[in-house]
């Protein structure tokens, strides 16, 4: 399904189900340093408060695990930088030289009857956009879209620019109408 979706290689398939499972590991670990953080807090709360505390005693034990931590946390980002970014782009440029491949050969007439930039355009935005939903192993929106006010249809398009063209006519018959009104 995602790589038909996609328009993903076999391996870039894998590669996205393991990027998926790296993030979801990734940030299951950093779960662990705020629970480190709150147990240290309430250690701390206690001496303020003037009741036992056993800070003292568990102070190394809290070192450790802030040094434990650190290193999981480490590899477990490194690990999914690996399998979401690095293979990402090893597939936009997969997928890049296909698409090519493809447009080499279709005939010149298709080109005449088309205009270039325009086409030019849509591919490489395409392309630019699977790329990104791609590393970000997030299946049908990104952050960095949602940032943007830029949202693709999968099947090509721009949503954004239908709502635009649908304002348009929507304001030109208003227009219309409210002029009709005034004469």
């Amino acid at each position: 399904m995602l790589k038909r979706m996609f328009a993903l290689s076999n391996q870039g398939s894998r590669d996205l189900n393991k990027g998926i499972a790296a993030t979801t590991l990734s940030n299951l670990c950093l779960i662990a340093p705020v629970s480190l953080l709150v147990m240290v807090i309430w250690e701390l709360l206690n001496v303020i408060s003037g009741q036992e505390s056993s800070m003292r005693d568990h102070a190394a034990l809290f070192i450790c695990g802030t040094v434990v931590m650190f290193i999981i946390v480490f590899l477990t980002q490194w690990l999914q930088y690996n399998k979401t970014y690095t293979v990402a782009y090893k597939e936009s440029a997969n997928r890049r030289i296909v698409l090519a491949e493809k447009l080499r050969k279709l005939p010149l007439s298709f080109f005449g009857q088309r205009d270039l930039s325009d086409l030019t355009t849509t591919i490489m935005g395409d392309c630019t956009a699977l790329e990104r939903v791609f590393s970000n192993a997030c299946l049908l929106y990104t952050s960095d879209a949602a940032d943007e006010e830029d949202s693709v249809d999968l099947g090509g398009r721009a949503i954004n620019k239908k709502k635009k063209k649908e304002k348009k006519k929507k304001n030109k018959r208003y227009t219309r109408r409210s002029k009709k009104k005034q004469h």
